[in-house]
């Protein structure tokens, strides 16, 4: 592996690091959605990491908009989408999921194991 690729492994892991920090601390707090956001953003991270250091080209576009995406997906999703970009503000206040503790801790849970093994498989793959 190249030092540029063997980096951006070091960068994504070390976000994942940190967004499971910041989830612990905020599931600490009561803050249950917001600690279950920052597990879903680790368990992206780590995963990114686990993507680049087995040599997997991470298409530019999947970091494009999710409108955007669908938008490739089918064009059977296009009222839809229009709606989407439309109506997007209310549609991001009206759709607003809010986890419980339990739920919140099962997401902080399975984002650590997820960073876990990650940490295995990059200690065997980068030696």
């Amino acid at each position: 592996m190249d030092l540029r690729r063997r980096d951006k492994v070091r960068v994504e892991m070390k976000k994942s690091e940190e967004f499971l920090q910041a989830a612990d601390l905020l599931q600490s707090r009561g803050l249950y959605t917001q600690s279950a956001t920052s597990s879903c953003y680790a368990a992206y991270h780590a995963a990114l990491a686990a993507f680049l250091a087995s040599g997997v080209e991470i298409p530019k576009d999947t970091y494009q908009s999710f409108a955007v995406m669908l938008e490739r997906f089918s064009h059977k999703l296009d009222p839809y989408i229009e709606r989407l970009k439309t109506e997007w503000k209310a549609f991001g206040l009206n759709a607003g999921i809010e986890y419980a503790e339990n739920e919140s801790q099962l997401k902080l849970y399975q984002a650590r194991e997820l960073f876990l093994e990650v940490k295995d498989f990059l200690r065997r793959a980068l030696k």
